[in-house]
């Protein structure tokens, strides 16, 4: 594994980002639809993003947050609307209102697709201890369509494409102290409700040739995390370093599954300043769950922002690592191009050079101010190959 991720980290390529989750659907970051451009969940190591992006929240507000602690009655309403487009969902669009004060924000969103997709979310955060402590919540329910193939790599070369649909009723509440000025530890708890519907009979036969008949599973965790965050933007350049480890216990005792199950999720980012306007980016990801998992929890390729040339459901197994490097260049006013590259793997008990999943194409990046960023590219991987469309990814 330190071999593949070495050799990864050191390809002169990088990945477009898309936001989407690395993870299977129960340890996710709290609100997507705004920061990630009403794309499926977010991901699992940004659970507890600490202000600074939980709910979209910017530094600048952050700070006057902070500022305007004790003013009574310093309220700003700010509402969204935005649109968008994933192959598996078709056009999407959602709406947002996001309470900003003194102490922190309130958020509530709520996003439908043409094809079946729909995502509601009401929570929040507060700031305590002049913004060194965050206590975030939120409660959630969503529905994507799936493209599905069965189990493991050898299901999209063997079988026929079918569909259901994943179903995620999440309660999240999460803790989070500042132990110094990047680093942050935190602990959480969750709870999730997560169900297949409407599964076609093909797609049954693919999970009784797995051994995996569960169509829905009720599960709490308890959530421990760290996370260590210097990244800065500077003249259209960024620096710094982005790490998180999570590690999540779903005691069987609080789950209706018969099993202890373990999650430990982890992220790398680095990015390093190169010549004017560009930046080198290195993203490592892993993505572990415990042999009793059932498959409602596994993550998938396509469900990962350097993966989005696989659609997600295509690739789907206990564990998955990725690793890629991206470099931006930024060009004049509002525009910049993007090169990316990287590999990813699905496993369930060990990793297999021979399935390994490439990813890599090239994009242009618009600027479209407050925060927006429009992206367009074209990607290749693993049989498969397409246009990628994103908005306001980060990586």
């Amino acid at each position: 594994m330190r071999l593949l991720l070495g050799s990864l980290i050191l390809i002169p390529m990088v990945a477009v980002t898309q936001p989407l989750p690395t993870e299977s659907g129960i340890e996710e970051p709290l609100c997507n639809i705004e920061s990630d451009s009403l794309q499926y969940s977010g991901d699992a190591t940004d659970y507890y993003a600490v202000a600074t992006n939980l709910f979209g929240v910017s530094k600048r507000e952050l700070r006057q947050a902070t500022t305007n602690r004790g003013e009574a009655g310093r309220v700003a309403i700010k509402p969204g609307v935005r649109f968008g487009y994933r192959r598996e969902m078709g056009p999407l669009t959602a709406a947002s209102l996001r309470l900003s004060y003194a102490e922190g924000v309130a958020n509530i969103e709520a996003g439908i697709s043409t094809k079946g997709w729909y995502d509601v979310r009401i929570g929040g955060e507060n700031l305590f201890s002049d913004a060194n402590v965050v206590l975030a919540y939120e409660a959630s329910t969503e529905q994507m369509p799936v493209c599905f193939y069965g189990l493991g790599f050898l299901a999209p070369r063997r079988n026929a494409r079918t569909k259901y649909y994943r179903h995620i009723s999440e309660a999240k509440l999460a803790y989070m102290q500042r132990a110094a000025d990047n680093l942050w530890f935190g602990i959480g708890a969750n709870y999730s409700f997560v169900r297949s519907r409407r599964m076609s009979r093909l797609g049954l036969e693919y999970l009784q040739e797995a051994g995996e008949v569960l169509n829905q599973i009720r599960t709490a965790s308890i959530v421990g995390v760290i996370r260590y965050d210097s990244h800065r933007r500077e003249d259209n350049v960024e620096r710094g370093v982005r790490f998180t480890l999570m590690q999540a216990m779903h005691p069987n005792i609080l789950t209706d599954y018969t099993h202890t199950l373990w999650h430990t999720s982890l992220r790398v980012d680095t990015y390093c300043p190169l010549w004017q306007g560009a930046t080198w980016i290195t993203d490592i990801v892993g993505e572990l769950w415990s042999y009793h998992t059932p498959w409602l929890l596994w993550p998938s390729a396509g469900i990962d922002r350097r993966l989005r040339i696989y659609s997600y459901g295509s690739y789907v197994d206990r564990n998955m690592i990725a690793a890629h490097a991206v470099v931006r260049q930024h060009l004049y006013g509002p525009f910049g191009v993007e090169v990316w590259g990287g590999a990813a793997n699905v496993f369930s008990k060990s990793i297999r050079w021979s399935q390994m999943l490439p990813s890599y194409g090239l994009g242009v990046r618009v600027n479209l101010g407050r925060g927006l960023m429009l992206g367009l590219g074209y990607g290749r991987g693993r049989a498969v190959d397409g246009v990628v469309i994103y908005v306001n990814e980060e990586f």
